[in-house]
């Protein structure tokens, strides 16, 4: 989700947050029964990709959230 440099966000809000918090840690238990296959095996290396990718989205979204309310501090 990209923003213009001239798009004032608006600020978050706890219910904002909810819903991705909650399908976030879904995510993380469904993933956490996955790791613990045996070793090597298919479902293990399948999970351990698909932690990885999470991880990436939950820094990008902090990320975004930590730019939003400097923004919003600022203006």
């Amino acid at each position: 989700m990209s923003r213009r440099s001239h798009d004032v966000p608006s600020p978050l809000t706890a219910a904002q947050l909810q819903p991705w918090i909650t399908s976030t840690s879904r995510k993380r238990f469904e993933l956490h029964l996955l790791a613990t296959e045996p070793w090597q095996s298919p479902e293990r290396q399948t999970a351990c990709i698909q932690m990885s990718a999470l991880l990436q989205d939950a820094i990008e979204e902090v990320r975004m959230i930590s730019a939003s309310l400097q923004e919003h501090r600022q203006g």
